[in-house]
Protein backbone atom coordinates (compact mmCIF):
# COMPACT_ATOMS: atom_id res chain seq x y z
CA UNK A 1 0.00 0.00 0.00
CA UNK A 2 2.59 2.46 0.66
CA UNK A 3 4.42 1.71 -2.72
CA UNK A 4 0.83 2.48 -4.17
CA UNK A 5 0.56 5.42 -2.72
CA UNK A 6 3.94 7.17 -2.70
CA UNK A 7 6.12 5.64 -5.45
CA UNK A 8 4.30 5.51 -8.49
CA UNK A 9 7.39 5.48 -10.64
CA UNK A 10 8.69 2.28 -8.55
CA UNK A 11 5.36 1.20 -9.49
CA UNK A 12 5.65 1.23 -13.35
CA UNK A 13 8.88 -0.12 -13.16
CA UNK A 14 7.11 -3.76 -11.41
CA UNK A 15 4.57 -3.41 -14.46
CA UNK A 16 7.12 -2.74 -17.19
CA UNK A 17 9.15 -5.53 -16.43
CA UNK A 18 6.36 -8.25 -16.15
CA UNK A 19 5.43 -6.40 -19.49
CA UNK A 20 8.94 -6.29 -21.21
CA UNK A 21 8.33 -2.85 -22.28
CA UNK A 22 10.63 -0.04 -22.74
CA UNK A 23 9.93 2.26 -19.24
CA UNK A 24 10.73 5.95 -21.17
CA UNK A 25 8.39 4.24 -23.48
CA UNK A 26 5.78 3.47 -21.68
CA UNK A 27 5.80 6.70 -18.79
CA UNK A 28 6.09 8.90 -22.79
CA UNK A 29 2.34 7.65 -23.14
CA UNK A 30 1.69 9.24 -19.64
CA UNK A 31 0.89 12.95 -20.54
CA UNK A 32 0.32 13.93 -16.58
CA UNK A 33 2.97 11.44 -15.43
CA UNK A 34 0.15 9.61 -13.33
CA UNK A 35 -1.93 6.36 -14.14
CA UNK A 36 -5.11 5.21 -13.13
CA UNK A 37 -5.62 1.49 -11.69
CA UNK A 38 -7.82 -0.79 -9.64
CA UNK A 39 -6.67 -3.60 -7.37
CA UNK A 40 -8.07 -6.52 -6.51
CA UNK A 41 -7.48 -8.89 -4.04
CA UNK A 42 -8.30 -12.51 -5.06
CA UNK A 43 -9.40 -15.11 -2.52
CA UNK A 44 -10.77 -19.02 -3.49
CA UNK A 45 -14.67 -18.97 -4.33
CA UNK A 46 -14.75 -22.19 -2.47
CA UNK A 47 -14.18 -20.67 0.56
CA UNK A 48 -16.53 -17.45 0.54
CA UNK A 49 -18.57 -17.72 3.22
CA UNK A 50 -16.13 -18.47 5.61
CA UNK A 51 -13.93 -15.25 4.60
CA UNK A 52 -16.49 -12.70 4.31
CA UNK A 53 -16.31 -11.60 8.09
CA UNK A 54 -12.78 -11.58 7.91
CA UNK A 55 -12.94 -9.26 4.94
CA UNK A 56 -15.03 -6.88 6.43
CA UNK A 57 -12.83 -6.67 9.83
CA UNK A 58 -9.51 -6.10 7.45
CA UNK A 59 -11.70 -3.49 5.53
CA UNK A 60 -12.14 -1.64 9.01
CA UNK A 61 -8.63 -1.93 10.03
CA UNK A 62 -7.17 -0.45 6.91
CA UNK A 63 -9.21 2.45 7.28
CA UNK A 64 -10.11 4.84 4.24
CA UNK A 65 -7.63 3.34 1.82
CA UNK A 66 -10.02 0.06 1.81
CA UNK A 67 -11.97 1.65 -0.81
CA UNK A 68 -9.40 1.53 -3.76
CA UNK A 69 -8.87 -2.33 -2.76
CA UNK A 70 -11.26 -4.55 -4.35
CA UNK A 71 -12.04 -8.32 -3.33
CA UNK A 72 -13.24 -10.94 -5.88
CA UNK A 73 -13.51 -15.06 -4.91
CA UNK A 74 -12.40 -16.59 -8.17
CA UNK A 75 -12.58 -20.79 -9.71
CA UNK A 76 -10.98 -22.11 -12.83
CA UNK A 77 -13.52 -20.68 -15.23
CA UNK A 78 -15.40 -18.20 -13.13
CA UNK A 79 -14.83 -14.85 -11.07
CA UNK A 80 -17.36 -13.03 -8.59
CA UNK A 81 -16.63 -9.47 -7.34
CA UNK A 82 -17.37 -9.51 -3.77
CA UNK A 83 -16.30 -5.39 -3.76
CA UNK A 84 -15.56 -3.26 -6.49
CA UNK A 85 -12.55 -0.57 -5.51
CA UNK A 86 -12.31 3.23 -6.52
CA UNK A 87 -10.01 3.67 -9.43
CA UNK A 88 -6.62 5.09 -7.79
CA UNK A 89 -4.41 7.87 -9.95
CA UNK A 90 -1.05 6.77 -8.90
CA UNK A 91 1.73 9.52 -9.58
CA UNK A 92 4.51 8.46 -11.98
CA UNK A 93 7.69 10.70 -10.64
CA UNK A 94 10.84 9.71 -11.19
CA UNK A 95 13.57 9.51 -7.80
CA UNK A 96 16.76 11.13 -8.45
CA UNK A 97 19.83 10.77 -5.99
CA UNK A 98 22.47 13.70 -5.87
CA UNK A 99 24.30 12.97 -8.96
CA UNK A 100 21.78 11.87 -11.35
CA UNK A 101 19.55 15.05 -10.07
CA UNK A 102 22.28 17.82 -10.80
CA UNK A 103 23.07 15.78 -14.40
CA UNK A 104 19.57 15.71 -14.99
CA UNK A 105 19.63 19.99 -14.46
CA UNK A 106 22.60 20.26 -16.31
CA UNK A 107 21.49 18.18 -19.60
CA UNK A 108 17.73 19.56 -19.33
CA UNK A 109 19.42 23.29 -19.19
CA UNK A 110 22.09 22.72 -21.83
CA UNK A 111 20.30 21.21 -24.53
CA UNK A 112 18.12 24.63 -24.72
CA UNK A 113 18.89 26.83 -27.94
CA UNK A 114 19.74 30.37 -25.72
CA UNK A 115 22.43 27.88 -23.77
CA UNK A 116 24.27 26.86 -26.66
CA UNK A 117 27.03 29.39 -26.04
CA UNK A 118 27.36 27.51 -22.72
CA UNK A 119 29.17 24.64 -21.38
CA UNK A 120 28.97 22.82 -17.49
CA UNK A 121 32.03 24.12 -15.61
CA UNK A 122 34.42 21.31 -13.82
CA UNK A 123 34.09 21.02 -10.28
CA UNK A 124 35.45 20.17 -6.78
CA UNK A 125 32.78 18.27 -5.42
CA UNK A 126 29.41 16.59 -6.30
CA UNK A 127 27.13 18.94 -4.36
CA UNK A 128 26.94 21.51 -7.56
CA UNK A 129 27.08 21.91 -11.25
CA UNK A 130 27.76 25.55 -13.10
CA UNK A 131 27.23 26.73 -16.39
CA UNK A 132 29.88 29.25 -17.91
CA UNK A 133 30.60 30.73 -21.47
CA UNK A 134 32.76 28.71 -23.24
CA UNK A 135 35.18 31.12 -23.69
CA UNK A 136 34.17 32.59 -20.45
CA UNK A 137 35.96 32.92 -16.91
CA UNK A 138 34.93 30.42 -14.87
CA UNK A 139 34.35 32.48 -11.71
CA UNK A 140 31.36 34.04 -13.60
CA UNK A 141 28.95 31.44 -13.64
CA UNK A 142 25.35 30.26 -13.19
CA UNK A 143 25.21 27.46 -10.18
CA UNK A 144 22.86 25.32 -8.76
CA UNK A 145 24.15 24.56 -5.26
CA UNK A 146 23.24 21.80 -2.98
CA UNK A 147 23.85 22.79 0.57
CA UNK A 148 25.12 21.40 3.65
CA UNK A 149 21.96 20.34 6.36
CA UNK A 150 22.04 19.21 9.86
CA UNK A 151 20.78 16.02 10.95
CA UNK A 152 17.96 17.78 12.03
CA UNK A 153 16.79 18.76 9.00
CA UNK A 154 14.82 16.42 6.37
CA UNK A 155 15.36 18.30 3.52
CA UNK A 156 18.13 20.19 1.51
CA UNK A 157 18.58 23.72 0.96
CA UNK A 158 19.12 24.81 -3.19
CA UNK A 159 20.63 27.65 -4.36
CA UNK A 160 19.83 28.40 -8.10
CA UNK A 161 22.00 31.95 -8.37
CA UNK A 162 24.44 33.94 -10.79
CA UNK A 163 27.68 33.88 -9.00
CA UNK A 164 30.02 36.59 -9.78
CA UNK A 165 33.73 35.28 -7.83
CA UNK A 166 36.31 37.03 -9.78
CA UNK A 167 39.84 38.38 -8.72
CA UNK A 168 41.15 39.31 -5.27
CA UNK A 169 40.21 41.27 -2.00
CA UNK A 170 42.88 43.58 -2.74
CA UNK A 171 42.68 43.09 -6.69
CA UNK A 172 45.81 44.64 -8.37
CA UNK A 173 44.65 44.75 -12.08
CA UNK A 174 42.20 48.19 -11.50
CA UNK A 175 39.94 46.70 -14.79
CA UNK A 176 39.65 43.43 -13.43
CA UNK A 177 38.38 45.36 -10.46
CA UNK A 178 36.54 47.55 -12.49
CA UNK A 179 34.95 44.75 -14.11
CA UNK A 180 33.69 43.15 -10.60
CA UNK A 181 32.17 46.26 -9.74
CA UNK A 182 30.22 46.49 -12.65
CA UNK A 183 28.82 43.13 -12.75
CA UNK A 184 27.95 43.90 -8.95
CA UNK A 185 26.47 47.21 -10.29
CA UNK A 186 24.26 44.87 -12.55
CA UNK A 187 22.87 42.04 -10.56
CA UNK A 188 21.88 45.08 -8.01
CA UNK A 189 19.87 46.84 -10.68
CA UNK A 190 18.07 43.71 -12.17
CA UNK A 191 17.15 42.55 -8.30
CA UNK A 192 15.79 46.13 -8.06
CA UNK A 193 13.91 46.10 -11.46
CA UNK A 194 12.27 42.44 -11.28
CA UNK A 195 13.13 41.11 -7.85
CA UNK A 196 12.54 43.24 -5.05
CA UNK A 197 8.99 41.91 -4.03
CA UNK A 198 10.01 38.39 -4.97
CA UNK A 199 10.51 36.52 -1.54
CA UNK A 200 12.14 33.85 -3.18
CA UNK A 201 15.16 35.30 -4.32
CA UNK A 202 17.81 37.26 -2.66
CA UNK A 203 21.40 39.43 -3.48
CA UNK A 204 24.21 38.76 -1.62
CA UNK A 205 26.82 41.73 -2.12
CA UNK A 206 29.96 40.75 -0.27
CA UNK A 207 30.52 37.13 0.61
CA UNK A 208 33.34 34.50 -0.49
CA UNK A 209 35.67 32.34 1.79
CA UNK A 210 38.41 34.47 1.36
CA UNK A 211 37.12 37.26 2.12
CA UNK A 212 33.99 39.38 1.46
CA UNK A 213 34.29 40.57 -2.67
CA UNK A 214 32.33 38.27 -4.18
CA UNK A 215 28.31 39.14 -5.07
CA UNK A 216 25.24 36.92 -6.33
CA UNK A 217 21.94 36.74 -7.12
CA UNK A 218 20.34 33.28 -6.53
CA UNK A 219 16.92 31.66 -5.47
CA UNK A 220 16.64 29.50 -2.98
CA UNK A 221 14.16 26.48 -2.41
CA UNK A 222 14.35 23.02 -0.34
CA UNK A 223 13.81 19.60 -1.25
CA UNK A 224 11.84 17.40 0.80
CA UNK A 225 14.22 15.13 1.17
CA UNK A 226 18.22 15.40 1.65
CA UNK A 227 19.51 13.04 -0.75
CA UNK A 228 16.43 12.57 -3.34
CA UNK A 229 14.89 14.06 -5.59
CA UNK A 230 11.86 14.14 -7.49
CA UNK A 231 10.72 15.06 -11.11
CA UNK A 232 8.69 18.31 -9.65
CA UNK A 233 12.23 19.58 -8.46
CA UNK A 234 14.00 19.02 -11.47
CA UNK A 235 11.42 20.94 -13.23
CA UNK A 236 11.29 23.87 -10.00
CA UNK A 237 14.90 24.59 -10.01
CA UNK A 238 15.18 24.46 -13.99
CA UNK A 239 12.03 26.81 -13.84
CA UNK A 240 14.09 29.42 -11.58
CA UNK A 241 17.66 28.94 -13.34
CA UNK A 242 15.61 29.62 -16.61
CA UNK A 243 14.13 32.63 -15.14
CA UNK A 244 17.38 34.20 -13.83
CA UNK A 245 19.14 33.76 -17.01
CA UNK A 246 16.23 35.04 -18.94
CA UNK A 247 16.69 37.98 -15.76
CA UNK A 248 20.44 38.76 -16.78
CA UNK A 249 21.99 37.68 -20.32
CA UNK A 250 20.50 40.78 -21.61
CA UNK A 251 22.04 43.15 -19.69
CA UNK A 252 25.31 40.78 -18.75
CA UNK A 253 25.54 40.92 -22.92
CA UNK A 254 25.42 44.91 -23.20
CA UNK A 255 27.95 44.99 -20.39
CA UNK A 256 29.91 42.60 -22.29
CA UNK A 257 30.65 40.96 -19.00
CA UNK A 258 32.55 43.94 -18.07
CA UNK A 259 34.71 43.38 -20.93
CA UNK A 260 35.77 40.36 -23.15
CA UNK A 261 34.79 37.01 -22.59
CA UNK A 262 37.84 35.44 -22.71
CA UNK A 263 39.38 33.66 -19.65
CA UNK A 264 41.81 36.02 -17.75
Amino acid sequence: MSLIQNDGFYFLQVVNDFLKVNLNQLQFFFEKRSIKAKFYVVLPLEFKTQLEYSIEIVKENIGDFAKYIGICFARKGKVAIYYEPLVKEISIEKKYNTEEFLNEISERFLIQEKVKSYLEAKIEHNRSVKFKRIKGNPSLHYEVWLKSVNKREKGRKIEIGFHIELGKPKQKDTSLRKRRNILKRLINKIYKLQYKNDNSIFINKKWGKRGKYWAKLYYETISKKRDEFNESEVKSVLTKLNSLFESLNDELEKANWGRSHEYD
